[in-house]
């Protein structure tokens, strides 16, 4: 059954996979590489770190006093004048995990400072109220980014070093910034301690979703 899923691997049955490690109680039963990869090469993993960006913030909100998740985004900023209209006041922390607050897209806040950011991205032009749509874009994660420096003073890469991969064991990889917030990042294949992991309650609250939304 093995042999046939790797063959499958190999047809690209399941898209271009590059490393492939299979662990079964907590023992290596299979590490295999392609394309001229190998264990000491890092890997871009593009927008998987906008997943990692939503862990970091549920725990550095969790050490900071776990909120509800329907609290709107603009009280995480309260040293701001945001001055934004009521239709932004609704965009709540569970629309920016879910990305469903309903911003526009627009590449040009990356120029922006940290302490600026947060404001720039609450005054976008919205495509669709909060909680009514899917809409995949940068911004969500570039809020939480902002969570991040505003509950614990540290950029996304040095709270992500200190809290999570540190802890994991993991110390080679790259991180690409602006301003400070995460773009994308690559990481070397391998294992990790499976005893150093993030709080159940930061995993929790930021992998919920209701009412059929979309998960990042």
């Amino acid at each position: 059954m093995l042999s046939r899923f790797l063959e499958e691997v190999i047809r690209q049955e399941y898209g271009r996979l590059e490393s492939l490690l299979i662990l079964k109680d907590q023992e290596l039963v299979l590490e295999e590489y392609y394309y001229g990869y190998d264990r000491d090469q890092t890997h871009n993993i593009q927008s998987c770190t906008k997943s990692i960006v939503s862990l970091l913030a549920g725990h550095a909100i969790n050490e900071n006093g776990l909120p509800d998740v329907n609290q709107p985004i603009s009280s995480f900023f309260p040293k701001m004048d945001l001055s934004i209209t009521e239709d932004k006041n609704k965009i709540t922390l569970h629309h920016v995990l879910t990305m469903t607050a309903g911003f526009q897209s627009d590449d040009s806040h990356f120029s922006f400072e940290q302490d600026k950011l947060a404001k720039y991205i609450l005054h976008l032009p919205l495509e669709s109220g909060a909680g009514e749509q899917f809409r995949y874009n940068s911004e969500c994660s570039y809020l939480l980014g902002s969570i991040i420096y505003a509950k614990t003073g540290q950029q996304v890469d040095n709270y992500a070093k200190e809290k999570l991969l540190d802890p994991l064991g993991i110390s080679n990889y790259q991180w690409e910034e602006d301003n400070g917030m995460i773009n994308r990042s690559s990481q070397k294949n391998g294992l990790v301690n499976p005893q150093s992991r993030m709080s159940e309650k930061a995993i929790s609250l930021t992998t919920a979703t209701s009412g059929g939304t979309a998960q990042i």
